[in-house]
């Protein structure tokens, strides 16, 4: 499932960008849409580095994280999906915003989490 998570991170990064380029096709800032393509990508480079720590890992430590890594990546591709394709609003930055801070969030609560069970 390690090497299974890690493609899942790789293309929900690129369904979530591809996503996030469709919602904002109309977005003038060329800067705006860069930020947001950094933000939106942060949490999944995030999740890379949880693999990579997860690899020194014992086996619960790897199951662990790759379902953190699937559970993310499917829940950010999820709320990304929805806002592109069944509800359209006039502003839909909200989610762009949100999902990313809150991946962020869950990524550094599992990691606090590890850190304290290796102590």
């Amino acid at each position: 499932m390690r090497n299974g998570s890690l493609s899942i991170v790789l293309l929900a990064a690129a369904a979530s960008l591809g996503l996030m380029l469709s919602v904002g096709k109309h977005q003038p800032s060329v800067v705006l849409l860069l930020m947001f393509t950094i933000w939106v990508a942060s949490p999944f480079v995030g999740l890379v580095w949880v693999h990579r720590r997860a690899l020194s890992r014992s086996a619960s430590g790897q199951r662990a994280a790759s379902w953190l890594m699937c559970l993310v990546s499917a829940g950010s591709v999820a709320t990304y999906a929805v806002l592109a394709f069944l509800v359209h609003v006039a502003k839909p930055a909200g989610p762009f915003l949100a999902v990313p801070l809150l991946s962020w969030l869950v990524i550094g609560v599992w990691s606090a989490m590890l850190a304290r069970k290796a102590a």
